[in-house]
């Protein structure tokens, strides 16, 4: 017999990608118009607005919960860039590496992430 879900719509358009805090309390959506939402799990509300980039893609939290990392979809030719974001304050420190557009990211631990994207 199939599982039941209780599956709820917490974005109507234009999300990327979506991660909870790993004590499940947030939950962060990476938009593609650049920002990033943050909701109250437990009640769905939302809590804050992040301007991050201009076409986000992939996301992953920290272990610990401090940080997220996120590509951005659209980087300028030639060029990958990846944000670190703050979870705390939504602080955003830029990378950019030489390489074409990342679309998916994963934090491996505090000071590594694995990548994937176009023409890397």
């Amino acid at each position: 017999m199939a599982a039941t879900y209780d599956v709820q719509l917490l974005e109507q358009r234009r999300a990327a990608d979506i991660v909870f805090s790993p004590d499940e309390s947030r939950i962060y959506v990476a938009m593609r118009n650049g920002e990033i939402h943050v909701f109250d799990s437990a009640t769905r509300q939302p809590l804050a607005i992040w301007d991050v980039g201009n076409a986000l893609g992939g996301l992953s939290v920290s272990a610990d919960g401090s940080f997220l990392l996120v590509t951005e979809r659209d980087g300028a030719a030639g060029h990958s860039i990846l944000y670190k974001v703050a979870t705390a304050t939504g602080h955003v420190d830029t990378f950019q590496v030489a390489g074409g557009a990342l679309r998916d990211v994963e934090i491996v631990d505090s000071d590594t992430a694995i990548v994937s994207g176009d023409s890397m």
